[in-house]
Order: C-alpha cells, then structure tokens, then sequence
C-alpha cells in the first residue's frame, strides 16, 4: 500500500484476490496434486489415528496449514492494504508530512500503528473460524478437528456433543473477540480518551 498501484502491489493483490475467491477444497485439492501426487514430498491425507502422538501428526498438517495460511494471510493482507491506503489520505499524515517528518518515522509511528487496528479484529475472526470453521479441510485430508466432529454428531444426533461443542466454540468466539476489542482500545489513544472521558 505505500507503494500503490506499483508492480509489486498489483501482483500481491492479484495474488490476495485469488488465494481468497478460490474455495479452500480447490485450493486443498491442487496442493495434494502438486505436492503428494507430482512431486510425492508430503502425504496427501492424514492417516494418523486421533489418539497418535503430536509429533506423528507434523508431516500431514503441512498442507492443511498452508492452505488455511493462504486464505487467512489474503483477508489479513487485504485489510491492511485498504487501512494503510486509508491513514495515508489523512489529514494528520498530510500534516506530518508538510511539517516535514521523516517518511520512515511517520509510517512506523502513525500509518502502520493506525492501520493495523482493522486487522486485529480480521485476525481474531479468523481464529475463531479456524476453530469449527473448516470443516471442508478437515474432510479433505482426513483431519479428525473438531468440525468434522460436530458433523459427525448432528449426523449421529449425539445432542449432547453437539451443545459441548457449541458451548466450546460460542466461549472462543466471545473470548476472541474480548481480546481483540482490548487490543484495539489498548492501541488506539482515541478510544482509550474516550473510554476514560465516559462518567
């Protein structure tokens, strides 16, 4: 975004755009192709029993993972790129800049501070959503997470697992958000000012 509308910026956001409009079993699908069917470096599904050891699990999660990287990394690069676009429109950088202040300090200490505070709250509805949210990977690679898990049990009609892991993904999704509604007020002056201004 400093540098907008340059080779470097059409090319990451052609690349955003793509990573994020692609569906995650497409995206699954072509990586297993590449990587376990081509080229044979990593497992195409998981075949580790639930039970097996951390370490056993490492070799299969590659995949997943980067998968689920490329989508979350697109949301969170999007974000920040509008954000920072935003700041640089503003009239206290506009002002930083006729008051001559360093290029390199103004962007560290009031574009990047500032437009960081919309990717706070895109990261912790990422995580949350990683939590039973991807369920499509899970049954892509054979992932015994916990969104196949709850599939299974509304199939099953296990009423009992089902609210346990409601329960468990309505706690992470308020505790996620807390945190990220913190964060923000922690790192935004003006909403700490107004927050400390209410009677």
């Amino acid at each position: 975004a400093l540098r907008r509308d340059r080779r470097l910026d059409l090319v990451l956001s052609a690349l955003a755009i793509a990573a994020m409009t692609i569906p995650e079993f497409v995206s699954a699908t072509m990586l297993i192709l590449v990587f376990s069917g081509w080229l044979g470096w990593l497992p195409g599904i998981i075949l580790t029993s639930a039970n097996a050891p951390i370490s056993a699990f490492f070799p299969g999660i590659i995949l997943p993972v980067a998968v689920l990287a490329m989508v979350m990394t697109a949301h969170i690069l999007r974000t920040v790129r509008s954000s920072v676009i935003e700041v640089l429109d503003s009239d206290y950088v506009r002002m930083a800049t006729l008051k001559g202040v360093p290029y390199r300090s103004m962007v560290l200490r009031h574009v990047l501070p500032n437009a960081l505070l919309p990717a706070i709250n895109v990261v912790a509805l990422t995580v949350a959503w990683l939590l039973g949210g991807v369920v499509v990977i899970e049954t892509v690679f054979n992932y015994p997470g916990l969104g196949r898990l709850m599939v299974s049990a509304i199939s099953d009609r296990d009423l009992a697992l089902v609210q346990a892991i409601a329960l468990i993904v309505a706690s992470v999704y308020v505790l996620v958000n807390l945190s990220a509604d913190l964060m923000t007020l922690l790192a935004n002056p003006r909403l700490r000012t107004a927050v400390e201004k209410r009677p």
